[in-house]
């Protein structure tokens, strides 16, 4: 070979080497250029490095290229990972590699590029799902833990882990299985799962742990916490209607508005998982309880119906309106639907707010509350102890030493409440001591401090007046120089004459008792039978047969204020329903005495008063006299028909 070409040779080896570590060099440095014009271009900032998140959309950064002179330059773009091509489409790649993304940016129609490299992480949170809970649990009951599902973007299999919180303070921790709560309270149960990223995924779900049902509890909401137990909604759709744990008149109670939204629903009312069990519900049933007790207020002036459907069909009641009160429902359905009522996606009442069908035909908006629900038994052998049968006025009475007793129900316990002559309750002092210092019958209540149990039991005692009292207060109302202002001392006389004995009462003049307690001083008016007090003038009694009863609970006598004679302000009415239970019954003699005092004087020829009647289909025969102490001293009227639906001028001679 000669020397010229072994120089050739040589040459063109290193050119090639040349060339090859130059391209090299360029490919690995931030910028080369090339050419025998040097350029020096503006806005190729390409940064060295950048981050994205895996699986998602990149966007490529772009950059206007201009030299000193303004003129534009485009730039190519290539992408690859890992050696391989990776699309470009408007500007976008996918990201679906854990690895990273080389993106290199080239001056058009130059060799001067710059290099972007893209490190793709995963950020994706591992997703965690616990499963369902009960809506409740006891206290020292075994729970048996939800199941929890984690799934991530990436990885399989990955482990969690499951704590319990109270508040923000941990309970217990990588809990598994099952559990035992021994608090009253609410807890979280917050689950956590970590991928190989080390991203953190969590869930959590609240549940309740609530006391021990107590003896026939179906729901008793004494706190908050059983409060959120109760389900409030629509029972058209299970819309859900607002609630709130309150204190009201007295109890503690769940409150419900009507409302579920802008408006009024039709049928709101409340679902419940009871806390008696069925097999417990059976067994008090067989033990002689007999039916449901729902504690409410229904804070409305228009009837509300209240329906229960457990069975599918729909039964309706009757309730009461502005007071509590307690509507009873059937025990056997209770137990037959129990399993549909436990699943908490069936009313365990709801009331009827349809305007179609109420009776003020509106869609209301109210409140209404429900303070428990029990399966109940009446107790009526209760014996309440702690007074004598008669006190002397100013007695200081210990309420601490009153209390009730069962003979047949010795789980049951008692208070004992403490109602004064007027009917108002009346309450201790901090040392325990109510002064008894008005005349009157007084009344002590048994009341169940157990809500399976309901008693009616009461016991009266008097704080006697004595006639010279009850004939001064008599004086001091008829002598006062306005006898309208004189009501609150009418109203003491009534229950101090109501504590005298017959021989006491003997003593008063009872025409001017019943004028001072009817405020008027027309010594000529011996009848009141346009105020309260013309109940008590009349007395009733039934002849059935040969043997007269005497009706002694003149229920169905009632002050009616839209019948009147006159100018006078009502009329006294009397329905023949005392004889059997509120059922009107002919046909059937009734004596009806209208009790004047018997002080009428020599000049007195006859009493006189206004009589209306209403009878069915035909008129009734009707016959008056006079008796003193039960001795005829006038004969009969003859008997005439009794006026019906007009007034009559009665005159009965004397």
């Amino acid at each position: 070979m000669s020397i010229k070409k072994l120089l050739t040779i040589v040459l063109s080896v290193m050119l090639v080497v040349s060339a090859v570590s130059f391209a090299a060099c360029v490919d690995e440095g931030d910028s080369s250029s090339s050419g025998t014009t040097e350029i020096e271009y503006v806005g190729f900032d390409v940064p060295a490095t950048a981050e994205a998140a895996y699986g998602t959309t990149y966007t490529l950064p772009e950059f206007t290229v201009t030299d000193k002179d303004d003129n534009v330059y485009s730039v190519d773009v290539e992408v690859t990972c890992d050696g391989v091509a990776v699309a470009v489409v408007a500007g976008k790649i996918e990201l679906t590699e854990l690895k990273p993304y080389v993106i290199k940016y080239t001056i058009t129609g130059t060799d001067v590029s710059k290099t972007l490299t893209l490190t793709v992480k995963d950020g994706v949170k591992p997703t965690v799902i616990i499963g369902e809970t009960k809506a409740w649990y006891f206290v020292g009951e075994e729970i048996t833990l939800p199941e929890v599902t984690v799934t991530d973007n990436l990885d399989t299999n990955l482990a969690f882990e499951l704590n319990v919180y109270s508040g923000e303070t941990l309970v217990s921790e990588k809990v598994s299985g099952k559990i035992t709560l021994n608090a009253q309270g609410r807890y979280t149960l917050k689950a956590t799962a970590k991928d190989s990223a080390g991203n953190v995924g969590e869930s959590q779900t609240e549940i309740i742990v609530r006391s021990a049902a107590k003896k026939g509890e179906i729901v008793d909401i004494d706190s908050e916490l059983i409060a959120d137990t109760v389900t409030a909604w629509n029972n058209n759709d299970s819309s859900l209607i607002t609630k709130e744990f309150v204190e009201f008149k007295g109890k503690k109670a769940l409150k419900i508005n009507t409302k579920g939204g802008a408006e009024a629903v039709k049928y709101p009312g409340i679902a419940i998982i009871p806390a008696i069990t069925k097999a417990q519900a059976e067994e008090l049933k067989a033990s002689g309880f007999g039916y449901i007790a729902v504690e409410y207020y229904i804070d409305y002036t228009a009837a509300r119906t209240l329906y229960e459907k457990w069975s599918g069909k729909q039964n309706s009641y009757a309730t009461e309106l502005g007071k509590w009160a307690t509507r009873t429902l059937p025990l056997d359905s209770f137990i037959e639907n129990y399993d549909a009522l436990a699943s908490g996606k069936t009313s365990f009442f709801y009331l009827g707010n349809d305007e179609a069908w109420t009776v003020d035909k509106t869609r209301a908006d109210f409140d209404f509350y429900v303070s428990s629900i029990y399966v109940c038994k009446d107790v009526t052998e209760v014996t309440i102890t702690g007074i004598d049968n008669e006190v002397a006025k100013g007695y200081e009475l210990n309420v601490n030493n009153l209390s009730a007793t069962s003979a047949t129900e010795t789980e049951a316990t008692f208070s004992v409440e403490v109602y004064g002559a007027d009917g108002e309750k009346l309450t201790a002092n901090d040392n325990g001591i109510i002064v008894l210092d008005k005349s009157g019958l007084y009344t002590l209540k048994a009341v169940s401090e157990n809500g399976c149990y309901k008693t009616t039991a009461e016991k009266t005692f008097k704080v006697p007046s004595d006639a010279n009292e009850v004939n001064a207060l008599i004086a001091e109302i008829l002598g006062a120089q306005d006898i309208t202002q004189m009501a609150e001392k009418a109203e003491e006389l009534k229950l101090a004459y109501a504590s005298l004995s017959d021989d006491q009462k003997s003593e008063i003049d009872i025409s001017d008792y019943y004028a001072a307690i009817s405020l008027n001083a027309d010594r000529n008016v011996k009848f009141y039978f346009a105020g309260e007090t013309g109940k008590e003038q009349i007395s009733l009694a039934a002849t059935v047969g040969s043997t007269t009863t005497e009706l002694t609970t003149k229920k169905y006598v009632t002050l009616d204020t839209s019948v009147k004679y006159g100018n006078q302000p009502a009329s006294t009415k009397i329905a023949f329903a005392d004889l059997n239970e509120g059922k009107e019954t002919w046909p059937c003699p009734f004596i009806v005495r209208l009790n004047t005092p018997a002080n009428l004087d020599a000049s007195t020829r006859y009493v006189r008063f206004f009589l209306q009647g209403y009878c069915y289909k035909t008129a009734r025969p009707i016959a008056f006299s006079v008796t003193v102490n039960g001795k005829r001293i006038a004969p009969n009227t003859v008997p005439g028909d009794a006026p019906n639906g007009e007034w009559k001028e009665v005159l009965v001679p004397v």
